[in-house]
């Protein structure tokens, strides 16, 4: 039995795509045939909550019992989820319109739906792909909330960066930094282009670098070197990111996929398994705001946790050596304020083949 995992950085709403990209794409090209295929069949902006729903069973049966990204309060309150979820800064077809009257909106929804469960923060989607309009909008809500998170993509791949540097004339870091964004509340995603100036601007802010490594294989062109960050001893997490440049839920697999990385071609281990599974519990628990109620398993906090049945008899010392090592173990069920919602390694929840059905059928649709 262990804390249920925390999934800092997903994008619910992408499950939709799993059909219609079936080749490898940069990221710019990822983020142009996602936008192409929302701007061609407006079912996909229509059903939204369905596609979030099916998403969120997923990564739930995965072992998944908090998590943070953009627009997931909704989603994540029918089952009582702690969530943090990021009001969208983005210079889209799809969420060019939260950048209208954005304070205030912004405002409003946090005063009306932040509780022990729920947070929200602002999301810049990157600064690539936002102005100076929406940089003052979040400089002012710094100013007024001393506690706003910011999340936001940084340094993903070389175009990005570049085009950061053309626009606002220095790096993502030096930037936020600049504008007096990066600080402790700051939870900086990808960082594959990150200089060793900016990690020690970074490890000085005390700013969190999510790491994700499979959607940085598939669509970006350079993968962070974790080691450097765990050197200047920044709170680091590792999230799936979004289904499709992410390759699933699988959110263990994703930390055993870094556990691999990290300790290539050595023999001795840079990174243990104990540090990667802090990386999915009580790290990330501590970045968005939701270590009250999640991230370990101890008096005050919800009832939220995983359990496995090993295949053969495992020390307790040992099993999360076994666990992040190995693709040996699965999780066999995952509780929920108490609640059983996985058994047996299967969802035990009353709609999940309604939910299942419906998103087929807006596959078949599109």
């Amino acid at each position: 039995l262990l804390p249920g995992f925390v999934n800092s950085h997903v994008h619910l709403g992408e499950s939709v795509y799993f059909p219609f990209i079936n080749k490898k794409l940069s990221l710019s090209g990822y983020l142009e045939r996602t936008e192409e295929l929302y701007v061609s069949n407006e079912e996909i902006g229509k059903k939204r909550d369905l596609v979030c729903k099916f998403s969120l069973y997923q990564l739930i049966r995965n072992g998944v019992t908090a998590i943070g990204g953009g627009r997931v309060t909704e989603t994540a309150t029918e089952f009582q989820i702690p969530n943090t979820s990021g009001y969208m800064l983005m210079n889209s077809a799809k969420l060019g319109h939260f950048s209208s009257n954005a304070h205030d909106n912004f405002l409003k929804t946090k005063n009306e739906e932040d509780n022990i469960l729920n947070r929200h923060c602002i999301f810049i989607h990157s600064l690539s792909r936002i102005g100076k309009d929406e940089i003052d909008v979040v400089k002012k809500l710094k100013h007024e909330l001393h506690d706003l998170m910011v999340m936001i993509h940084v340094e993903e791949d070389e175009s990005e960066s570049n085009i950061v540097r053309e626009k606002w004339g220095s790096s993502s870091i030096q930037v936020l930094e600049n504008e007096g964004i990066l600080d402790s509340k700051t939870f900086l995603i990808h960082g594959n282009y990150l200089s060793d100036s900016d990690l020690d601007i970074i490890a000085n802010s005390g700013a969190t670098i999510c790491h994700c490594v499979t959607s940085n294989l598939t669509v970006a062109d350079r993968v962070l070197d974790i080691t450097k960050a765990l050197e200047r001893k920044i709170n680091l997490v590792v999230a799936t990111d979004g289904p499709i440049t992410g390759a699933g839920f699988n959110i263990l697999n994703e930390v055993r996929k870094v556990y691999q990385y990290q300790n290539r071609f050595v023999d001795a281990e840079k990174v243990s398994p104990q540090k990667c599974l802090d990386m999915i519990t009580i790290n990330p628990a501590n970045a968005i705001g939701q270590s009250e109620v999640s991230g370990s398993i101890e008096a005050g906090k919800l009832a939220n946790f995983v359990i496995f049945e090993p295949p053969f008899e495992v020390k307790p010392q040992e099993i999360v050596n076994m666990l992040i090592r190995y693709e040996l173990i699965d999780v066999f069920g995952v509780v929920i304020n108490g609640e059983r919602v996985v058994w047996d390694r299967n969802l035990i929840v009353e709609d999940w083949e309604k939910t299942r059905l419906a998103f087929s059928s807006l596959i078949e649709s599109i």
